[in-house]
């Protein structure tokens, strides 16, 4: 009897001491993630799921519509899975001070900061990652996951793999985002770009109708002055020979202004040049 006696206190001792050292590691626990990450908290009606760490995301995709309903119903079925005591497993029937009760309050405070420090990893992972990075930024999450399997051990208190893979849904949605945002990037760029390119064009257009109009301005004004001297003089041979030379530069300006008019109504047209000296390549060429 005495023997058996001994054994309990033994066992109690050594139990107790296994506690201790596990408070220990959780106090450590807690600094880390102190150091890590200032996390804040909103408080609402879910209180309790704020214990786990499991808090409202801030990431850049919270701004799109699509994204955002993507994300509340990944993170609902978190939510879900931690209410349900499915996120992390872990032994019960723990004896601590005598006391099933405070041995179970024991393993459910592990279990909770546990969970707390894998929340924790897994949304500063998914908030850095990239169009870039992802393999590297699951590794960081399997790497944290058995990280909290390896503290947990002796209380067999592991986070679930239903709980993991919405992690790497998580991971993988705001992957998905970052991708559509650098190709929006990249869009963005190339409407930049041809925005420029319109507005260096709209300006030799105008700059080309400025210097045309001037010239049919000019050879309209000549037309006047060359018909005026015709009718003093109507079958004055050097002045026909001028007013039709004067005609055909006013056809030709104006031909260009209906080119400017194409130009300016089809901005994004090309033009094909035509090199007519015949020392270029030789006649019919």
């Amino acid at each position: 009897m005495r023997k058996q006696i001994y054994s309990m206190t033994r066992t109690e001792a050594a139990l107790s001491q296994r506690c201790k050292n596990l408070t220990n590691q959780i106090s450590i626990l807690e600094n880390t993630i102190q150091q890590k990450r200032n996390e804040i908290i909103e408080l609402d009606e879910k209180i309790t799921l704020q214990d786990f760490g499991l808090y409202h995301p801030t990431y850049d995709f919270m701004r799109s519509d699509e994204y955002k309903a993507k994300l509340l119903s990944i993170r609902e079925q978190q939510k879900e899975l931690i209410m349900k005591n499915a996120a992390v497993s872990g032994s019960g029937g723990v004896i601590y001070n005598k006391s099933t009760t405070q041995g179970n309050k024991v393993i459910s405070d592990m279990q909770k900061l546990l969970l707390r420090a894998f929340n924790s990893e897994c949304d500063d992972i998914i908030s850095h990652v990239k169009f870039n990075n992802y393999d590297a930024s699951k590794q960081r999450i399997d790497k944290s996951r058995d990280s909290i399997s390896k503290l947990g051990k002796l209380m067999n208190i592991v986070v679930t793999f239903p709980y993991y893979e919405l992690k790497i849904e998580e991971l993988a949605l705001a992957f998905d985002y970052q991708i559509k945002k650098q190709q929006e990037k990249e869009e963005l760029k190339e409407q930049r770009a041809m925005l420029r390119e319109e507005a260096k064009l709209l300006k030799e257009i105008e700059e080309a109708r400025r210097k045309a109009e001037k010239e049919q301005m000019h050879y309209q004004n000549a037309l006047v002055r060359i018909e005026k001297q015709l009718l003093a003089d109507p079958s004055n041979h050097d002045l026909l020979e001028k007013k039709q030379e004067i005609t055909n530069g006013l056809d030709d300006v104006e031909k260009v202004l209906k080119d400017i008019d194409y130009r300016q109504a089809n901005k994004r047209a090309g033009y094909v040049y035509v090199i007519s000296n015949i020392g270029a390549f030789g006649e019919n060429v």
